[in-house]
C-alpha cells in the first residue's frame, strides 16, 4: 500500500497507507516507527482535501496513546475528537463510544457508566455492528449490566481467535475477539473461562509479537489470578515480561 501510494504521489492517497503501517507497528510495540508515520500524516493534513483525515488521524492518537498508557495524551486528544468529529454523522454516538473505551482501560467505572449512558438506548442496534461491538465490549465488562454482558459476549461467540480491528476510522489494532470474552466473563464471575480466554488471547500476543498487548493480557490475567484467589500465580503474571522483538523488526 506505502509503495502504490508513493507511485501515485497524491497526499489523498497517502494517508491511509501510513496509519495502516503506524497500526502494525504499535501493535509490535514499535512506538518510535509509529510515529514516523503518524508524523508523515500531520503533515499531509495540510495539503489533503480530506475531511476524514482529521478524524481519523486524532482517533488514531487517542488509540496509540491509551495502548501506551499515556493518559495525558490521551484525555488531550479526546478533548480534540470532540472538535473533529462535529460534522461526523452519528459524531455524538461515536465520541461517546471512544470515552467509554478510554475510561473503562482507565478502570474508572463512574466515568465509564456516564458515557455508556449516553448510548444504552442504542446498545440493541450497536451490537448488530461488529465494529462497535468491539469497541464497547471492553466498557460493558466494567460498568455495564450482567445481561449487556451476555448480550455482547454472545455477539463474540465462535469468533474467539479473530483479530479485532477498528476499521476504516482510527486504524488500529485491538488484540483478539478473546480477550473481550475473557474480560466479559470475568465480569460476570466465570473465571474459569475468563483465564482460558485470557491465555489463549496472551498467548496469540507472544507467538505474534504483539508485545504491548501481551502485557496488557498479563495484567488482566493476574486480576483473574487474583479474584480466584491465587496470589502466587497472579504475581507469575505480572512478573511475565512481554517477548522481546525480533531483530529484524526493531
Amino acid at each position: 500500500m506505502l509503495a502504490m501510494s508513493d507511485e501515485v504521489g497524491h497526499p489523498r492517497h497517502r494517508w491511509r497507507p501510513l496509519l495502516h503501517a503506524s497500526s502494525a507497528a504499535i501493535a509490535r510495540g514499535r512506538f518510535a516507527e509509529s510515529e514516523r508515520h503518524v508524523t508523515e500524516v500531520a503533515q499531509l493534513a495540510t495539503l489533503a482535501d480530506d475531511p476524514a483525515l482529521e478524524v481519523s488521524l486524532v482517533m488514531h492518537e487517542i488509540m496509540r496513546a491509551r495502548l501506551q498508557r499515556r493518559l495525558d495524551e490521551e484525555h488531550a486528544a479526546l478533548a480534540r475528537l470532540e472538535t473533529a468529529s462535529r460534522d461526523f454523522r452519528l459524531g455524538e454516538v461515536f465520541v461517546a463510544e471512544v470515552h467509554a473505551q478510554c475510561a473503562a482501560r482507565d478502570e474508572d467505572v463512574d466515568e465509564t457508566r456516564r458515557q455508556l449512558a449516553r448510548i444504552r438506548g442504542l446498545v440493541p442496534n450497536l451490537l448488530a455492528e461488529p465494529i462497535h461491538t468491539a469497541m464497547l465490549a471492553e466498557a460493558i465488562a466494567l460498568a455495564g449490566t450482567d445481561d449487556e454482558r451476555r448480550a455482547y459476549r454472545d455477539a463474540h461467540a465462535g469468533r474467539v481467535d479473530e483479530a479485532i480491528a477498528t476499521g476504516p476510522i482510527s486504524f488500529t489494532y485491538e488484540s483478539t475477539v478473546g480477550r473481550s470474552l475473557g474480560l466479559l466473563d470475568a465480569a460476570l464471575g466465570e473465571l474459569t473461562g475468563a483465564e482460558q480466554a485470557l491465555t489463549r488471547a496472551r498467548s496469540l500476543a507472544v507467538e505474534r509479537g504483539q508485545t504491548p498487548w501481551a502485557a496488557q493480557t498479563s495484567y488482566e490475567l493476574a486480576k483473574v489470578h487474583r479474584a480466584r484467589r491465587a496470589p502466587r500465580r497472579s504475581e507469575r503474571a505480572l512478573r511475565r515480561g512481554p517477548p522481546e522483538s525480533p531483530r529484524s523488526s526493531v
